[in-house]
């Protein structure tokens, strides 16, 4: 890693990510933080790479040794090699995760125990933790709304919850349409002793998409005061390494 890259997460996701993963290995890291790491971890493969090592890159039944990252856009044409800093985790949840009693109970016996709270606007789908006196990171949940009717879950609000409920206890899913898919074709990758999971590059352009489309259409708001309406404008880097196979069927003029 980039010593110069400043992470005031990781020390609370490199112990709360393999307990999410004991409890629901479908569990997916999305949003900004996801990316993140996904471009530490594409740099640092690069530098190894043109060092003359290279870690693999993989693809659940994929693993591919000895390659450079292939990128839309070529590493070396990145103009802004810095990935961005984020103060939140955006976890998604499948529908199996909610529906379960057992994996509720193990779900909030963990965040109890890495001290993540309800916070109360937000509650179920959305924890927070102090991190320090003027700082918290948040944690939100997110899950696709069910295709067909469950008699395991139900929708409200905007949120996906167990059916029957559970309570004050375990999670909701915020209903994110965009992670619809999200199971399909996730990508994995080791980082710092970590195998860290991702939905598709899909989901991931739907969710930042959406999020942009969202903080444009409050930037225009003028019932809202210009500190609110106010854009930050320098955009996230998505990085999306393209799979072998679009090479091969490029060369054989697929």
């Amino acid at each position: 890693m980039n010593d110069t890259i400043q992470d005031d997460l990781w020390p609370h996701f490199e112990t709360l990510w393999p307990d999410l993963q004991d409890v629901s290995p479908g569990i997916l890291l999305a949003g900004g933080y996801g990316l993140f790491l996904k471009q530490q971890w594409l740099l640092s493969q690069h530098r190894s790479y043109r060092s003359g090592f290279s870690d693999s890159i993989s693809e659940p039944g994929t693993k591919i040794f000895g390659v450079e990252p292939r990128t839309v856009i070529e590493i070396d044409r990145w103009a802004d090699h810095t990935p961005r800093s984020t103060k939140d985790f955006d976890f998604i949840a499948g529908l199996d995760l909610i529906a379960s009693p057992t994996e509720q109970r193990r779900l909030d016996e963990l965040l109890k125990k890495h001290d993540f709270k309800v916070v109360p606007e937000n509650a179920r789908w959305q924890f927070a933790k102090a991190i320090d006196k003027d700082r918290s990171v948040v944690l939100d949940f997110h899950t696709p709304p069910p295709i067909q009717a469950r008699s395991d879950v139900r929708v409200q609000s905007r949120r996906v919850k167990p059916q029957p409920s559970l309570g004050q206890s375990g999670i909701h899913g915020r209903e994110n349409a965009e992670t619809d898919g999200s199971e399909l074709h996730p990508f994995s990758f080791k980082f710092r002793n970590l195998e860290i999971v991702l939905p598709n590059p899909v989901t991931l352009v739907l969710m930042k998409t959406v999020a942009m489309r969202d903080r444009w259409q409050a930037s225009q708001n003028t019932t809202k005061n210009a500190a609110f309406r106010d854009l930050e404008h320098k955009p996230s880097v998505a990085c999306f390494p393209r799979h072998p196979s679009v090479d091969r069927a490029r060369a054989s003029g697929g």
